[in-house]
């Protein structure tokens, strides 16, 4: 969605690790340095000599670059961000990174390589990482209770175990668009379990999958404990500085911090809003470089983890009765439409918006992030790896074709739905609309109530999330909001059902419905 920034934006600044930035005239060849072109080209060269890759390409690096960037400032132009950034590592050296846009739109600061982006929920995967690590020494069971390393979080009854947590099956809740959120930092992962820890359990551990940052809020606390040191200075000296990440940091609001992005909404700057107290969940700065060396970490034969270690990691988790979560150690566990193996994590937090992939295979990383939050997910991550891969027919994410298939199929009934509820809700207040849109209609296909509380009832803030965007221009008589249904296609995302609400005296009502094909 075209945000009609002012101003034309930068092409983009790239750059190579080890070399300084370099901005790029529109539409001028990409011309990498002559020592950036030679490493690219061994690293090429040594791939197609071990096997890497299904289908090598012919084609100069330099070339299959310049087709994957065409793609990228594609993405940048239909999601609207002011800033998209992206990294590639092939056998684990960064062989492209590069900005688009703008990190700060009112004072002309270009995105680059090396600007700071909150990543969101890819700080997971950084916990995890940490994790896998501490199991590694036996420092950490991730079978026994929680209770061991964290004797303040109360017994729920029936054990939960930091590897549920890891796989969103512990029962631990999500946090909630409508409660309270601290304005003060939280210093002490254990004083972040406050939040939550006196909460009952949404389900019994183990019995299903359910989504939780909270959770991973108390996967930090067993880090902490199990290493004797504080969480965030853990992942400094274990995970951080060996994978020369040294960008990368828990974020905080000062505004001295250089090369970090200008937070946006809507196309409009945010203040950012405290979020320490779920560091391990998604409160972290990082770079697309240092993301992409990051990912390199989870390849086969990396000095970082031992393969037992990563077969552990990927190894998807399941229900007591045998339901997949598709979750492994904290990363999402997919292949592609011929059977190739990948791993991946999106992230997504008000003011930015990331998604890591992770192909061992073919031994390629792809990074993205962008100072907006936005639709982009893991399947253009694999649009961009094919692209400078040279793989002639892209397969795609198959877990995103079996998502988008049920999806297709539910269509039909929710735009059923909507236009009775059109009908239904003429003088609906915003309790009806919310009420009836959360559970009248059961699907995966549209927001939720807290969702729509966030922008209905929350001062006019936006939800944007891989499936869902909603727009408010606030809330009083007069106000519009729309929400948006997007259907994830093989390349880029496109809107595919449209709600309309307008304010009125008697509350919201329900003007248009509308299906865009």
């Amino acid at each position: 969605m075209p945000l009609g920034l002012s101003g034309p934006a930068p092409l983009g600044q790239a750059g190579l690790r080890g070399r300084p930035d370099r901005a790029l005239q529109p539409r001028a060849p990409l011309r990498p340095a002559p020592g950036w072109l030679a490493a690219a080209l061994l690293t090429a060269l040594l791939g197609l000599a071990s096997g890497c890759g299904r289908d090598p390409s012919s084609r100069p690096l330099a070339d299959r670059i310049r087709e994957a960037r065409g793609y990228v400032e594609d993405l940048q132009a239909r999601t609207g961000v002011p800033a998209l950034a992206v990294a590639v590592a092939i056998d684990g050296d960064v062989v492209w990174s590069e900005g688009l846009g703008w990190a700060n739109v009112e004072r002309q600061v270009p995105a680059t390589a090396q600007t700071l982006f909150r990543v969101g929920s890819v700080a997971k995967v950084f916990t995890a990482a940490a994790v896998a690590r501490l199991v590694e020494q036996g420092a950490l069971d991730l079978d026994a209770p929680v209770q061991r390393y964290v004797p303040e979080f109360p017994d729920k009854g029936q054990p939960i175990t930091t590897r549920q947590l890891t796989g969103h099956l512990s029962g631990v809740r999500h946090y909630r668009w409508d409660e309270t959120r601290p304005t003060a930092p939280t210093d002490d992962v254990i004083d972040a379990l406050g939040f939550f820890r006196d909460d009952p359990l949404e389900s019994a551990p183990g019995s299903r999958f359910s989504y939780s940052s909270y959770g991973w809020v108390l996967v930090s606390a067993v880090v902490q404990r199990a290493a004797g040191e504080p969480f965030a200075e853990h992942l400094r000296a274990r995970v951080f500085d060996p994978l020369d990440m040294q960008d990368t940091r828990p974020e905080t609001n000062d505004p001295r911090l250089a090369n970090r992005a200008t937070l946006y909404e809507g196309g409009r700057p945010v203040a950012p809003d405290e979020i320490s107290y779920i560091r391990a969940a998604g409160g972290f700065l990082s770079t697309v470089e240092d993301m992409a060396r990051f990912g390199s970490a989870f390849l086969p034969g990396s000095p970082f983890l031992a393969a037992d270690t990563l077969e552990m990691v990927f190894t998807p988790q399941s229900t007591r009765d045998g339901q997949p979560s598709r979750f492994g150690l904290g990363w999402v566990v997919d292949e592609l439409s011929d059977g190739t193996p990948v791993y991946h994590h999106p992230g997504t937090v008000k003011g930015g918006h990331s998604a890591l992939l992770v192909n061992p295979e073919d031994r390629i990383v792809v990074a993205l992030a962008a100072n907006q939050s936005s639709g982009f997910a893991a399947s253009e991550c694999q649009r961009v790896a094919c692209a400078v891969l040279g793989t002639r027919d892209c397969p795609q994410l198959a877990g995103e074709m079996t998502r988008r298939a049920i999806k297709a199929e539910q269509v039909p009934a929710l735009l059923g739905a909507l236009s009775r509820w059109q009908g239904a809700m003429e003088s609906g207040d915003l309790d009806g609309v919310l009420a009836t849109l959360s559970a009248g209609f059961a699907s995966d296909l549209w927001p939720g109530r807290s969702d729509l509380e966030r922008s209905l009832g929350g001062g006019g803030l936006a939800v944007d999330t891989e499936d869902i965007h909603v727009r408010s221009s606030g809330w009083d008589v007069g106000a519009v909001v729309r929400v948006e249904r997007v259907r994830i296609g093989p390349g880029l995302s496109a809107i595919e059902v449209v709600l309309q609400l307008v304010r009125e005296e008697s509350g919201w009502r329900v003007s248009s419905v509308q299906r865009q094909d």
